[in-house]
């Protein structure tokens, strides 16, 4: 069959106009994927038309500007138009409302949690013997005060405290050795005098953190007891290991009780731990968040969530107005092997039965429902 020469010319033309079409709508797809990409790489905010948002930002502190692109089509068959503002401030501060509604539904959550207290009082006495006897770190330089809660990153918060006081250059010269070095060399709130204490308390920025209570009571009794050997815990064995065995088992020996230190359960950590949790037998380990740092009392600045210890970290560090010093150390460097996960945490819980659960739950009821905490 002959073809004519029109016909032959309309074909070629009909390839060269596709051809061209598709190689231009590749390439404007290429330059709205890369747009993307480029602003995914540099922790650049993305949001979209349509119902669809999303929020990408730096939570380690490592953008030098935080930049809003908004992307009016995301169609299939239209090109992105990008525009690009950059803010007045190039300061390191999460731009996702989301984060910093977290922060203030937090102390949302102590508020209303400590307003249905008795007897909290905020008078400057109450403040002054509060102070008197709760461990506070005081950093004068940059003008903050952290109440640690052991289990919630205080290592790798006393690793920043020695940088910024400059005790050592950087966080990774800090040691298992080293982790009372700060508190020796430094004096913390309760060695100031009562006025001292009070005008750090209204000027200085004031934070903490916490985490869910049944993970931290997990991580203390890996830590302390199932890897107590291996972590050479030994005074925690002998001076709490014994009486927890003595308390689940009062037929043992002494001989047989020091023979089972080493070898406390779950079950028995936890049991003791409901046994004597408004007593002076109580450990600043598995001590109630409330009773450790009085939110109820001081009102602190910034409550972060060891669930995102890094964002909530650096975002205190940007506040004070050190993070040209440095940034929050990963928790690789801590070491100890007791990182747990909601997986793990459930395996436990599972060695308890339902009645000893309850017991545990209301033994923190004020931690769960002034931090925003749910069961499990």
């Amino acid at each position: 069959m002959r073809v004519s020469k029109c016909v032959v010319l309309r074909i070629l033309a009909a390839v060269i106009l596709g051809t061209t079409f598709v190689v231009w709508k590749g390439y404007l797809q290429d330059k709205k994927i890369n747009g993307i990409v480029r602003a995914l790489n540099h922790g650049i905010n993305i949001t979209g038309n349509q119902n669809e948002v999303l929020h990408m930002n730096s939570q380690h502190g490592t953008t030098d500007k935080t930049r809003n692109i908004h992307i009016k089509e995301l169609t299939s068959n239209s090109t992105a138009v990008i525009d690009e503002k950059v803010p007045e401030s190039t300061k390191l501060q999460p731009t996702n409302r989301t984060f910093l509604d977290e922060l203030q539904a937090t102390k949302e959550y102590v508020r209303q949690a400590c307003s249905k207290l008795p007897d909290i009082k905020h008078d400057q006495k109450t403040l002054e013997e509060i102070t008197a006897s709760t461990t506070i770190y005081v950093d004068d330089k940059y003008k903050f005060l952290y109440c640690p809660i052991h289990k919630v990153a205080t290592s790798n918060w006393r690793r920043v405290l020695m940088v910024l006081a400059g005790d050592v250059r950087n966080e990774s010269m800090v040691g298992s050795g080293n982790y009372h070095m700060y508190t020796s060399k430094h004096r913390p709130l309760k060695k100031y005098t009562a006025a001292e204490r009070i005008h750090r308390l209204k000027t200085y920025k004031k934070f903490m953190f916490v985490r869910h209570p049944f993970e931290r009571l997990l991580s203390a009794y890996r830590d302390k007891f199932e890897m107590g050997v291996k972590h050479a815990e030994w005074w925690y064995m002998q001076t709490f290991g014994v009486p927890i065995k003595k308390w689940a088992h009062p037929e043992m020996s002494a001989r047989e009780l020091a023979a089972q230190k080493t070898k406390v359960t779950f079950e028995e950590f936890i049991g003791y731990v409901v046994a004597y949790a408004n007593t002076k037998k109580i450990d600043m380990h598995w001590e109630q968040y409330h009773k450790l740092c009085h939110p109820c009392e001081i009102d602190y600045d910034i409550i972060g969530k060891y669930e995102s210890i890094e964002r909530d970290s650096n975002y205190v560090l940007e506040q004070v107005k050190a993070t040209d010093k440095i940034h929050f150390p990963p928790t690789r460097l801590n070491g100890h092997s007791t990182h747990t996960t909601v997986n793990s945490l459930s395996n436990y819980i599972a060695q308890l039965s339902e009645q000893q659960v309850k017991n545990l739950r209301q033994t923190y009821e004020l931690d769960f429902e002034m931090f925003g905490y749910t069961l499990i």
